[in-house]
């Protein structure tokens, strides 16, 4: 009996053992697992502001890339060397792709290069800053040059005009004219006839008589008088010597006879004789006298 009671006894302590040994090793159990818990959460908080970091770094180096491309812009613009900015900006591309991969020793190496970007961007500043000024200082000086150009284009464009002006004045005074026209049949036997109707068989050649007046604007020198008979019918009579000449505004104009005078800007007699070879139509004719291209006078004579 006695030794049974000692035997229960000794299961009871090894029952016992058993449940303390159970208990400390699953205290020491949960004891690993909150460690390792917050050793993972710690982990994944490393983790995310490793992240964060990488982001706020890479958003800088953007900016820099951003600005970066508007001052090379600028210099480019401003007709400055940009190639330093250009072999920058590589680099700074070749920064943000290793950032990819960087390590924490390696993002304190990144402050460093984004400290040493911006001091470039400032210092480009102030360099192209200058620039500015002098190409605003060249721009006014090349808005004052073309306004003063403008000016004397106006000038001289208003000298042109009365010039042209002028030309066209002295061209005007110096056209001549045919003044005291008269207009004589002349028979077969050479007698002249001076009336304001002719009878178709008296009339053998025609004489036209005029004066040449006094004109000191005209040069002196050779002049063609050009003599056009115009038909009742409308039509320009062409005679054997006849043909065309071109009047002042270009048009090509036939004419009956022409006669060569030596002008010496002074009153001269002028007379054209014309000899048709056959009759004269019934009806009104007119004679047209041109020089130089302008008409210098008018007449005109009936055949009944």
């Amino acid at each position: 009996m006695e030794q049974n009671n000692k035997s229960q006894e000794k299961r009871q302590a090894w029952l016992i053992g058993i449940i303390v040994v159970l208990t400390l090793t699953n205290l020491i159990l949960l004891y690993l697992f909150i460690q390792r818990n917050q050793e993972v959460n710690q982990q994944a908080v490393a983790i995310e502001e490793y992240q964060e970091e990488i982001d706020q770094t890479s958003a800088k180096l953007d900016s820099i890339s951003q600005e970066l491309d508007k001052r090379i812009e600028e210099a480019r613009a401003l007709n400055q060397d940009y190639e330093a900015l250009l072999k920058v900006k590589e680099q700074l591309e070749r920064d943000k792709e290793q950032l990819k991969n960087a390590n924490a020793r390696m993002l304190r190496e990144y402050e460093e290069k984004i400290k040493a970007y911006e001091e470039l961007l400032i210092a480009k500043d102030k360099e192209l800053e200058k620039w500015r000024e002098i190409a605003n200082e060249l721009n006014e000086e090349v808005v004052e040059t073309k306004k003063e150009k403008m000016k004397l284009v106006d000038s001289i464009s208003s000298v042109q005009k009365e010039k042209q002006k002028l030309e066209q004045t002295l061209a005007q005074a110096a056209i001549l004219k045919a003044e005291g026209i008269r207009i004589l049949a002349v028979n077969s036997r050479g007698r002249e006839r001076e009336d304001d109707a002719y009878r178709a068989r008296q009339i053998d050649k025609i004489k036209i008589a005029f004066n040449l007046a006094e004109n000191k604007a005209a040069k002196a020198g050779p002049r063609q008088i050009y003599l056009r008979l115009i038909e009742p019918s409308g039509a320009v009579l062409v005679g054997p010597d006849g043909g065309r000449f071109q009047d002042a505004q270009g048009q090509n104009l036939n004419y009956t006879t022409m006669k060569q005078v030596m002008y010496d800007q002074s009153s001269q007699e002028v007379s054209i004789i014309y000899d048709k070879g056959g009759e004269y139509r019934e009806g009104t004719h007119v004679i047209e006298l041109y020089c130089e291209g302008h008409l210098i006078g008018r007449g005109s004579f009936v055949v009944k």
